[in-house]
This record gives structure tokens, sequence and C-alpha cells, in this order.
């Protein structure tokens, strides 16, 4: 869907499936992780939102400590993109569809946030993608490399600070 991406592979001990979705704020977090097993019983590794990602606890510029990143919001969505991790193809895919590879990226570009109100509750400040904020706000660029080969996940992630923080 618009907002979902559900990944599956067959294993030893059954079907098992991932999935990312969306965020009110436009990211995607790791959402589930289950094993449906060969007589048909599932098995949840992981369900509902996660922190896998990072959170971050920053000191703001009005010295301000808050939440931000990962579950926390604060974070501004740039773009998600799919890839064939053996040929490096580019996968495009409209709703509904699928494809099948052996091992698969997943690269999603973020900014991390914070905002000069820098209230003592700002958990959520940016919790909806369609709030406005400039470049003054953002104090982080990511780059989070998912691969899924089988069942295995692996994350890369890289930050690239643009303000000083602590």
């Amino acid at each position: 869907s618009d907002s979902k991406y559900a990944m599956s592979c067959e294993t030893e001990a059954g079907t098992l499936t991932i999935t990312l979705e969306e965020r009110p704020w436009g990211c995607f977090n790791l959402w589930s992780w289950k094993l449906k097993d060969k007589s048909g019983k599932e098995h949840v590794f992981a369900v509902g939102a996660t922190d896998f990602e990072y959170v971050h606890r920053v000191i703001t510029p009005k010295g301000t400590v808050v939440w931000s990143g990962g579950n926390h919001g604060n974070e501004a969505f740039i773009s998600l993109d799919l890839y064939d991790a053996e040929s490096g193809e580019k996968i495009e895919l409209k709703n509904g569809e699928s494809a099948t590879v052996n091992s698969l990226h997943i690269i999603e570009k973020t900014k991390i946030l914070w905002f000069p109100d820098d209230n003592s509750d700002s958990i959520g400040d940016y919790n909806n993608k369609s709030m406005s904020y400039t470049d003054d706000d953002v104090y982080a660029e990511v780059t989070r490399k998912y691969t899924f080969t089988g069942p295995q996940i692996k994350l890369n992630t890289d930050y690239t600070y643009v303000k000083d923080t602590q």
C-alpha cells in the first residue's frame, strides 16, 4: 500500500514476514516480525512500533532536553527506495504489486528536527508529515540502509550532523 511494505521469505521453520509501516510523520518503522510455522501457528518476534532504528535524547539550543527520532516523531521523511541488492536495480512498485529478489535493500532518508518552542513535553512536536519545518529546525540528516536476505535483517545508519547538539 502507500503506507506499508511487507517482505516475506520461506525458511526451514515456515514463512517469515517482516513489515515496514509509515508513521504519522511520514517515516517508516519496522512494524512486525512474524513467523507462521509449518503447522500454521503464528510466532511473533516484534509487533507494533519499534525503536530498532534509534532514538536520540538531545539538548536543544535553548537548553531543553527532548527525545527525537525513532517513535518519538521530530523526524521528517525525505525518501524511501527499494533496490535489488544483487543487481543494484531500483525496484518501482505500485500499490498491490510485488517483486521477488534474493536480497533487498531499502534506503530511507530523513532529517531529525528540533523546534523553536522547545517545550518540555516535545515528544511528537513534528508528528504530522504535512507539518512544515525549515533548515534551522534540522540538526541531523539520516540515511538508513536495511538489507533483507532471507530471514536476516541488517541495518546500517549514517548520520550527518548539520548542527551541534549534546
